[in-house]
């Protein structure tokens, strides 16, 4: 199978940005792309498992032709669910359970000739933060000292431990659908204003505040690594995460850095470990020049780094799915 010819099916949802940018990519490429928008499955996709066993057979009906899972090169799992919960019937959201169960299947069962970036339940094991910290330090990461509790007598006792000099983090993703709006939980610094009894309904995680002298982001496709060195101390109720920026990361200096070559092994040894081909890792530098560990994300955002840096990201990704060196 030449490039010209090479097949990639896409998973995803219709209003995902980095979709929109890597599918043209991959046709530059030579590649051929298949496109199923799991929240448009109902009005444009015909989806079929059947003879499930050895021979399993999957194939896929689309506005631009059908194909069958054993004609792919590749499946690229680009956050394929529909997550718009609110406002439905329970027997809409019962269906759309449905939709998102049975595409994560299909990765789930493809034959290992098939690349797959990523199987969901490989993403789903890397997104459990508490195992991240643990698997980390095991391989040698500095990770900040991390207390996990539903006890207001413990997180105060961490608390006055650090001197307040504590942050506060969700431990799964720290999204909520309200309507068709996402709202972001973001990590924040402890303040005496927070209510701790409260904790004593839902698990906590506090670390230790690192004090940075900047972030980083490093960007994993394969075995490449795309480190990007920013410093969002400056915009205006950014605090401790960087994600607060918005669209205004954009307006700060983002830097390509090498890393440590020690460093990068135990970022590849991450990935590793969870079996992952992609993967976004969060990290910082401290004054004294260290680099610390904040976590994992098996299916972040990169785009921004490419429009800042210039750095090639989304043609690396179409490359890597077509399997060009």
């Amino acid at each position: 199978m030449t490039t010209q010819n090479k097949i990639v099916l896409v998973l995803t949802n219709s209003s995902d940005d980095h979709t929109h940018i890597i599918v043209p990519v991959i046709k530059r490429q030579g590649g051929v792309v298949y496109r199923i928008d799991v929240d448009r499955l109902p009005q444009f996709f015909d989806v079929s498992i059947s003879n499930i066993g050895r021979d399993t057979s999957v194939k896929f009906t689309t506005p631009v032709g059908e194909i069958s899972l054993d004609q792919i090169c590749s499946i690229w799992v680009r956050r394929p669910y529909i997550l718009d919960f609110n406002q439905v019937t329970p027997q809409e959201k019962l269906t759309r359970q449905e939709i998102n169960m049975f595409m994560s299947s299909i990765p789930e069962i493809t034959e290992p000739k098939i690349l797959v970036v990523d199987k969901p339940s490989l993403i789903n094991r890397a997104s459990k933060k508490i195992l991240q910290l643990k698997v980390a330090k095991t391989l040698g990461f500095k990770i900040p000292e991390t207390f996990v509790t539903n006890s207001e007598k413990g997180a105060r006792q961490f608390i006055k431990k650090y001197k307040n000099e504590v942050i506060i983090k969700v431990i799964d993703k720290g999204i909520s659908m309200a309507g068709r709006k996402s709202l972001f939980i973001y990590t924040t610094n402890y303040s005496d204003q927070l209510n701790l009894k409260l904790i004593k309904n839902c698990p906590t995680l506090f670390q230790e505040l690192i004090v940075k002298k900047s972030d980083i982001r490093v960007t994993v496709i394969g075995k490449k690594l795309f480190s990007v060195e920013f410093n969002t101390s400056k915009l205006a109720g950014v605090g401790v995460d960087w994600r607060k920026a918005g669209e205004n990361i954009k307006k700060v200096p983002h830097q390509v850095i090498q890393l440590p070559t020690g460093l990068e092994k135990k970022i590849l040894a991450l990935l590793e470990y969870y079996g992952l081909n992609f993967g976004a890792i969060d990290m910082a530098r401290t004054q004294d020049d260290e680099y610390v560990f904040f976590e994992l994300n098996p299916a972040g955002q990169f785009l921004w780094l490419q429009e800042v840096t210039g750095l090639p990201l989304a043609k690396e990704m179409a490359k890597f799915l077509l399997g060009i060196s």
